[in-house]
């Protein structure tokens, strides 16, 4: 006896069965969409944060310096009227710039009696 596929009348319990899984199917679907939204948006917030650092990474090495704490100490040339800024633990120039106003008034004070320039104790006097 050979066996056909054909269309047959779905009876009550199927319908209802078939019905149920329509939903299920449906709220699957809506919260899945629901994820991949959720899912998009995090990858884009990702996706943004790795384009901030090479563009960090990029102007770095196109920069060739980078901003970072390290001890310094000024050294006042006082003929030049220049301030060499290095560093402590090497004594690396780091940069040379021009005195301030003030600077420039503080070299031109007298020595204060400790070998350093501004103004003289006036405490050991009183």
């Amino acid at each position: 006896m050979p066996i056909r596929r054909l269309p047959v009348p779905l009876n009550e319990g199927e319908r209802l069965a078939h019905g149920q899984e329509l939903a299920r199917l449906i709220d699957l679907e809506q919260t899945t969409e629901e994820r991949h939204k959720s899912i998009k948006a995090n990858l884009k917030e990702e996706m943004d944060r790795i384009q901030v650092q090479i563009r960090a990474e990029a102007k770095l090495l196109t920069d060739g310096s980078e901003d970072r704490e390290i001890d310094v100490e000024d050294v006042f040339d006082h003929e030049t009227l220049k301030v060499h800024v290095r560093r402590i633990d090497n004594y690396e120039l780091i940069l040379t710039r021009d005195m301030s106003e003030e600077e420039k008034i503080q070299c031109r004070l007298p020595f204060d009696g400790k070998g350093r320039r501004g103004r003289p104790d006036r405490s050991a006097n009183a």
